[in-house]
């Protein structure tokens, strides 16, 4: 029963990791978009493909820590949607 109580807290923490790396990513890449030499469409297209990146290697996470990361990165790149 302990062991299934830790696992839905992992799950909930992983949530939280999305929602608060999305939030700094929507302050980093606003930041970056008013810059008059960076091109908002590039910007997205960067984004994007680094967010899409990130999803295809979640079936290779064999750790909480890597699983972490990946989905870290995915709400650090997922902030342009």
């Amino acid at each position: 029963m302990f062991y299934v109580i830790i696992i839905i807290i992992l799950h909930v923490l992983q949530f939280f990791l999305i929602g608060i790396c999305n939030t700094v990513g929507r302050v980093i890449s606003g930041a970056v978009s008013v810059i008059p030499q960076v091109s908002p469409l590039l910007l997205n297209n960067i984004c994007v493909t680094l967010a899409g990146l990130s999803i295809l290697l979640t079936p290779f996470c064999t750790t909480f820590t890597s699983m972490a990361v990946a989905i870290a990165s995915y709400g650090l790149f997922a902030c342009r949607y």
